[in-house]
């Protein structure tokens, strides 16, 4: 029996170590802040938002998980800053922004986003505003270490961010959760 577990704490400590090299890797790859991509129309339209023109880029892949941040064409300031999966939560913001920031009530659920209310109290043109992301790195039910590494990674992007920004519209008590 203490042979079984022996091997099996060693290839565990195996795996582990090398998900963290990975890891590390990636984290002093530099990871690049992608976008902006216009909330309405996504990808499609050309933006510029600190001089970087956007007219290559893609919108986050599926699965992704990392850091974005949402904020006024015409504002200095971010007005979201959030986290998680990155696809899923700006869908989720389009669709509540898009109901006039209010929740949206089904017969089984109730999908809220409560930052979308007073962003679209700012301007209730979604074609204003844009979107920027951090890929931490990706879901995958194969490797449970690694999404849970690409989760921990964002939230600590998050709490940078929000720190440093102060997004208009983010509660900074709910940055890393």
């Amino acid at each position: 029996m203490n042979i079984e577990y022996n091997e099996a704490h060693k290839i565990v400590q195996n795996n582990l170590l090398g998900q963290l090299e990975v890891h590390e890797e990636a984290a002093q790859s530099n990871p690049r802040l992608q976008g902006p991509l216009n909330m309405k129309l996504g990808p499609k339209v050309q933006s510029r938002w600190g001089n970087i023109p956007d007219d290559k880029l893609k919108g986050p892949k599926t699965n992704a998980i990392g850091c974005y941040i949402v904020k006024h064409k015409e504002s200095k300031l971010p007005g979201i800053i959030g986290r998680g999966g990155i696809g899923g939560r700006i869908s989720t913001l389009r669709a509540v922004f898009n109901n006039e920031g209010k929740p949206i009530k089904s017969k089984k659920s109730v999908t809220t986003y409560p930052s979308a209310r007073p962003m679209w109290k700012h301007d209730p043109d979604l074609a204003n505003w844009e979107y920027k992301f951090i890929v931490t790195g990706y879901k995958d039910n194969s490797d449970p270490i690694g999404t849970m590494l690409a989760e921990e990674m964002s939230k600590v992007v998050e709490t940078i961010m929000q720190t440093k920004f102060k997004p208009l519209y983010s509660d900074i008590r709910m940055a890393g959760k």
